[in-house]
């Protein structure tokens, strides 16, 4: 945990060092911790919704971290990942939203689906797997959902997955 722009970059170094991949989750406000975190990146996850204020967000988002790249002098990978969607047919406008960001960028295949075992997580604290199935449903598919999602992660850092 950061304690702030200050100490974030060697946090990062300190981590990288103990760890294969090293996650960093900020708010979505554009700061100088910000800056420091994607200036460090491999790869910036941009979470958005189905809805056009998330798309309007995530595309603003997009173009910050192509500027970021551009003052550091390199390419910043970013992607979009949509969370909280629906495991169900699309709508028209959410068909719609999906090819607006497929046109700013680059979209993760996966989704991360509405469901009740990934709400849970804020109240339980831990992972999927320490939730008891006896009190929350569809861990099973949350963990699929999930693993698909870190499979297609690694695969992007390792170059193996296609835009």
């Amino acid at each position: 945990m950061s304690n702030g722009e200050r100490t974030i970059q060697p946090e990062i170094d300190e981590a990288k060092s103990r760890a294969a991949f090293v996650l960093i989750d900020l708010e979505g406000s554009a700061s100088r911790l910000t800056s420091f975190a994607i200036a460090e990146s491999d790869l910036v996850i941009i979470p958005s919704g189905e809805e056009q204020q998330d798309a309007d967000a995530a595309i603003h988002t997009l173009a910050e971290i192509v500027m970021e790249g551009r003052a550091r002098r390199r390419e910043v990978p970013a992607a979009i990942l949509l969370a909280r969607t629906a495991a169900a047919v699309k709508s028209k406008l959410e068909r719609h939203i999906h090819a607006e960001l497929h046109r700013a960028g680059r979209v993760f295949q996966t989704e991360l689906h509405r469901r009740t075992a990934f709400s849970s997580l804020h109240n339980a604290g831990g992972g999927l797997r320490q939730l008891d199935p006896e009190e929350v449903s569809g861990i099973d598919k949350a963990t699929l959902n999930a693993q698909a999602f870190a499979n297609e992660v690694v695969e992007i850092l390792e170059g193996t997955h296609d835009a």
